[in-house]
């Protein structure tokens, strides 16, 4: 699988993530109808998950009487043209909605601690790096991610980093890590999606 996906996003301009579990249900005895089901399970299976997150989040903010309203919004989210067509997309699309739900989720779930053990900020770390592997665009929220855990410690970095430095340092190099292996060899692939109006298709 590790070497399916790392061979996919190195000819694309795609994150590797999702084809770790594409690799697992894909192969070459599949006819044609079977290889596009099994393809695009993934992005499916993403924008299943991606609504239990939302309604998990919706949850941290509302309480058990305004759930119906939580229903319809996530009911009218389910039954939009866009997401229909993410969840039955072969590329890392959904996928990628998840991952910045999860974000959000993790986000609150940390924040709602005053501080956080040494293992905690591990996992934390490894979390956070997994989703950058799942969708490039992810990185662009890791900057606001503790820059508002910064500012929940009232911008005291003594304590931002008695807590987050260990996951700091292992996003930084995922981060060295995802750009040498992937990004630094598709400078040219951006350039031209990017001058053919097709950026939507870099992440």
């Amino acid at each position: 699988p590790f070497v399916v996906a790392y061979l996919i996003s190195s000819s694309t301009t795609y994150a590797p993530g999702q084809f770790l579990l594409t690799s697992l249900l894909v192969n070459h005895d599949h006819e044609y109808k079977e290889l596009l089901f099994w393809s695009r399970f993934p992005s499916f299976l993403c924008a299943v998950l991606s609504l239990i997150v939302l309604l998990i989040l919706y949850r941290e903010f509302f309480q058990n009487d305004e759930l119906p309203y939580v229903l319809v919004g996530i009911s009218l989210i389910s039954f939009s043209w866009m997401h229909i067509i993410y969840s039955f997309y072969t590329g890392p699309y959904a996928v990628g909605i998840l991952a910045i739900l999860l974000t959000f989720l993790l986000f609150f779930k940390i924040l709602s601690k005053s501080t956080i053990s040494k293992t905690e900020s591990l996992i934390l770390g490894i979390s956070l790096s997994s989703l950058m592997f799942i969708n490039y665009q992810f990185i662009f929220f890791i900057p606001a991610f503790y820059i508002g855990l910064l500012h929940s410690k009232k911008w005291n970095l003594t304590k931002f980093f008695k807590s987050y430095l260990i996951s700091a340092a292992i996003v930084a190099i995922s981060f060295v890590t995802l750009f040498i292996m992937f990004l630094s060899s598709k400078k040219s692939s951006i350039e031209k999606a990017i001058g053919w109006g097709e950026s939507r298709f870099i992440f």
